[in-house]
């Protein structure tokens, strides 16, 4: 089944957002992560104001420019939050890039013509990957191994954060209609 021209504009719109979708995600989170960390580390950080606070880490960048964790652009509005506010601000972060992900991925999906069924299946596919993101997140927390399990978890939360299903579904879609 052939898609209709303007079905291909759409796609390539879609891709685009969703690349400056990751991109921005991205620089989110490792600013927050960023100020979270290194912000911990010295006495008293998240007492400051934002300007002093950013001064304290600018000499922590200086010390690794080629490290990406350390020589992102800085976001300085996320100077303002504390410390609680920044780990909510990660929580926010995740699920509004989960939901927009979803939208766009359902969206690829619909203009790459798939049917309702397969695109249930698609949601049901990455609903148990939030599930056992979920399990993992918490069997890490009753077992004192966050540090041993938030890489699954976080790269079961990475795929939901990205077009990775979709780019699963397209090739699976076509494997099975050849099937059958």
């Amino acid at each position: 089944m052939a898609i209709p021209k303007k079905n291909k504009f759409i796609l390539v719109a879609i891709a685009i957002a969703m690349i400056a979708l990751g991109f921005y995600q991205e620089q989110a989170k490792v600013n927050v992560n960023f100020i979270l960390e290194k912000g911990a580390q010295i006495p008293g950080f998240f007492n400051q104001n934002a300007e002093t606070k950013i001064d304290l880490l600018t000499a922590e960048k200086s010390k690794s420019n080629f490290d990406y964790y350390y020589s992102h652009e800085t976001i300085e509005v996320l100077y303002s939050f504390n410390q609680g506010e920044l780990s909510k601000l990660k929580w926010v972060i995740t699920f509004v890039s989960i939901a927009s992900f979803t939208l766009l991925n359902i969206l690829a999906l619909y203009f790459l013509q798939f049917n309702k069924k397969e695109i249930q299946l698609f949601l049901l596919v990455e609903g148990v990957c939030l599930i056992l993101a979920v399990l993992a997140f918490i069997l890490g927390k009753i077992t004192h191994q966050n540090e041993a399990l938030y890489p699954a978890v976080r790269g079961i939360m990475g795929i939901v954060q990205s077009p990775v299903l979709v780019l699963i579904f397209i090739p699976a879609k076509k494997l099975f209609n050849r099937s059958f």
